[in-house]
């Protein structure tokens, strides 16, 4: 900002941290939304060794998608589809399904589908009535599936999933979200990350259960709106 704290409003909130130090989502998380809750940015300047300085922004993202949310009849239709084949993986093939509308529900291939062993047990509890003994990971895809967007494997980027705000072949997908057990565990590893999901136009977003999913997001902000390096070698 070019304004002077005398004559103007503070328009963000810094926290410095050792590239080293380990990471507490919660805390940001808490930190984050109470600078937002006062219409501020979020800022965090990461040290490393050699007295280097990176600024990043700490943003609670609510990403969402145009899909239809599935319904529980849809979830029992699927789970009444017949032919349907166990994979060695734990996945299951959906031979022939030519009619198939349920566009962020599995992954094409040929002559069929393919539905993950995450979407597997959430089709099973969502018809069983068993929601509240859904694992970590199914809880997040079913979060991500109520929101409309289409999660499908990070793998190649690094992530646990990938998430389409729309039709997988109409845009690119803006979301990279981590598993909170493979998270990174110091700022040096956050970073790391961060500058790999920007390199790829994304934004890696990491799942944190208060009540509600939340997701996290720590991006390193436009170039004119960091803090300057004052030691440049």
């Amino acid at each position: 900002s070019d304004t002077h704290p005398r004559d103007s409003k503070p328009i963000s909130e810094i926290r410095w941290f050792h590239s080293s130090e380990k990471l507490d989502f919660e805390e940001l998380l808490n930190w984050a939304t109470n600078v937002k809750d006062k219409k501020r940015i979020a800022e965090v300047l990461i040290i490393d060794n050699e007295l280097s300085v990176v600024t990043y922004h700490i943003e609670i993202i609510n990403p969402k998608g145009i899909l239809d949310v599935p319904t529980k009849k849809d979830y029992m239709d699927i789970s009444n589809i017949e032919g349907k084949i166990k994979l060695s993986n734990g996945n299951i093939f959906i031979p022939n399904n030519y009619d198939w509308k349920y566009e962020n529900i599995g992954i094409p291939h040929t002559n069929g589908r393919i539905i993950d062993a995450d979407i597997e047990k959430i089709i099973e509890h969502k018809t069983n009535g068993s929601e509240m003994d859904m694992s970590i990971s199914e809880k997040i895809v079913l979060d991500l599936l109520e929101r409309g967007l289409h999660p499908r494997p990070g793998f190649k980027y690094g992530s646990k999933w990938r998430c389409y705000e729309t039709n997988i072949e109409e845009d690119h997908a803006p979301w990279l979200v981590v598993h909170p057990d493979n998270g990174p565990e110091n700022w040096e590893e956050a970073c790391l990350i961060s500058r790999l999901a920007s390199g790829v136009n994304k934004k890696w977003l990491f799942p944190i259960i208060n009540e509600k999913w939340h997701y996290l997001s720590i991006t390193r902000p436009p170039a004119d709106s960091r803090w300057n390096n004052p030691i440049r070698r």
